[in-house]
């Protein structure tokens, strides 16, 4: 019975040294690449010894070049050889300076035919500073104040 017991517990632990891990600066790479299209990323950390099985699921985080820190939750749909596919998605709604710049810029031209470019910064949590600078051709600057909604997104804007 001993005896049957510590082969048993040998076994176990000498699967579990054989399970492969995920490639942690793989992920890292496709987290970054995911959100690059979208925001410059400044650095992505995903946790060591995750093992590599579809279906697996880490959270990593991601560093907004100039902007604050969000986790990504992240799962491996699919292994195919040596690559493996992610679903991602942002634990928190992320506010999008250059989209927020564009709408800024459309919207003060069109209500306002004001002519300005907008700089909204980096990206960031919404809430932690809702405001852009426009700056207008005669080189006139303004603060313009966000209400955003719950998805991070502008949904009215005043000039100060």
């Amino acid at each position: 019975m001993h005896r049957t017991v510590i082969c048993a517990l040998g076994t176990v632990l000498a699967l579990a040294a054989c399970t492969r891990k995920l490639d942690n600066a793989r992920a890292e790479k496709a987290v970054a690449d995911q959100f690059t299209a979208f925001f410059p990323i400044e650095r992505v950390s995903c946790p060591k010894g995750v093992p590599l099985a579809a279906g697996a699921t880490f959270q990593c985080t991601v560093k907004f070049t100039g902007g604050d820190e969000f986790k990504v939750d992240a799962r491996i749909r699919e292994i195919q050889g040596d690559q493996e596919r992610y679903d991602l998605k942002l634990d928190e709604p992320v506010f999008d300076p250059k989209g927020t710049a564009a709408w800024l810029t459309d919207e003060l031209s069109r209500r306002h035919r004001l002519e300005a470019k907008v700089d909204c910064g980096a990206p960031r949590h919404p809430g932690a500073d809702d405001s852009c600078t426009a700056t207008a051709i005669d080189g006139t600057v303004a603060t313009v104040a966000l209400k955003l909604g719950p998805d991070g997104k502008p949904e009215s804007f005043e000039l100060r």
